[in-house]
């Protein structure tokens, strides 16, 4: 049972690393795994999971609706990202 503890187990750095590789959909399925385990555990991981999601979200939304080539965010867009990310 230490074997499985110790390989599930991820520092914070791992996890994070995790959270950006599974953005191109390359994670194992141990790696999955390992960072549902790790995000279950730590909040601030989780959190950044979700603030990432978001900043991906919001990029891929204005990058593929900029008609003119005007990818600039609005105000209220900059405003709303800089509240998620300082929750």
């Amino acid at each position: 049972m230490k074997g499985l503890m110790s390989r599930l187990m991820l520092s914070c750095e791992q996890a994070s690393l995790l959270v950006i590789k599974k953005e191109e959909n390359k994670m194992s399925q141990i790696e999955k795994v390992q960072l549902w385990f790790h995000s279950s555990i730590c909040g601030l991981c989780k959190e950044f999971d979700g603030q990432n999601n978001f900043i991906n979200t919001n990029l891929e939304f204005h990058f593929n609706n900029g008609q003119d080539g005007n990818l600039e965010l609005s105000k209220a867009d900059k405003e709303k990202m800089k509240d998620a990310l300082l929750k």
